[in-house]
């Protein structure tokens, strides 16, 4: 089973190392695609310090964002056959080790498109149940900050009764997709921004894609931050999030 790990960096020295070294450790038959950005700080310089066969790093000329980089990396990723593709953030807001679980899925099913490692949903799973409590304890809900839970809780809900759909979340960066899921993906049309996600997957779910949810622990890393405001991270997606509406829309009314 050849899988190949998809890895966006921008500015990410202090962690890509711990995101790189767990990985390698697992002694996965792998490739690990890494795409720097246009890094100003000492990235490439920290990558190219890890030897290992597995890793091959490509280089933007510039910061072309989130959403470029993350198309490019499938673009560069078709070159090699796989039976999966798997992305993750430079940034460990996932652990390395969960992705043994989407290798779990990936013996056990075979009828699926897209797979996410949703955060919400793990958390969720402590709400619903018998000890709720348990989401204000930080150790829980991995050092994940309530307010950042509580914006996501937000965002999603709203996106979801916009478009109609029942996803736990539009915006967790881990992600698995098949093989000949690649290829359609790659015939799309998807934004540079952070809203890249929230957009394929709002595409692959009115295309009836078959989209799976994995519950994955948060884990925040007291050296996460994020380049993008919570209040204006939140507004903008909810705006893409109406115009994306809109669009299908007036799609389904210019077909009838």
């Amino acid at each position: 089973m050849k899988l190949i790990i998809l890895i966006p960096a921008f500015n990410c020295s202090i962690l890509i190392k711990k995101v790189i070294d767990p990985i390698l450790k697992l002694n996965l038959d792998i490739k690990i695609i890494i795409l720097n950005d246009g890094s100003t700080d000492d990235t490439v310089a920290v990558i190219k310090k890890i030897k290992s066969r597995k890793i091959k790093l490509y280089h933007n000329k510039k910061n072309y964002g989130y959403g470029y980089s993350s198309h490019k990396l499938y673009k560069l990723a078709k070159k090699l056959n796989a039976e999966a593709y798997i992305s993750m953030h430079s940034d460990l807001g996932h652990r390395p080790n969960d992705l043994l679980k989407f290798i779990k899925f990936l013996k056990e099913k075979k009828d699926w498109d897209i797979v996410l490692g949703s955060r919400l949903l793990f958390l969720k799973n402590i709400i619903n149940s018998k000890n709720f409590f348990n989401i204000f304890n930080k150790n829980y809900r991995g050092n994940m900050p309530l307010i950042i839970l509580l914006g996501h809780l937000i965002i999603t809900t709203f996106q979801n009764i916009i478009l109609q759909n029942k996803l736990n979340s539009y915006h967790d960066g881990m992600r698995m997709i098949k093989k000949e899921t690649l290829n359609w993906i790659l015939g799309l049309k998807l934004p540079a921004w952070y809203d890249y996600d929230m957009v394929l997957l709002t595409i692959a779910n009115k295309y009836k894609k078959k989209i799976f949810e994995i519950p994955i622990k948060p884990f925040y890393h007291k050296n996460i931050k994020s380049s993008v405001p919570l209040i204006n991270y939140a507004l903008i997606m909810l705006f893409n999030t109406i115009r994306m509406s809109l669009r299908f829309f007036e799609k389904i009314k210019n077909q009838s």
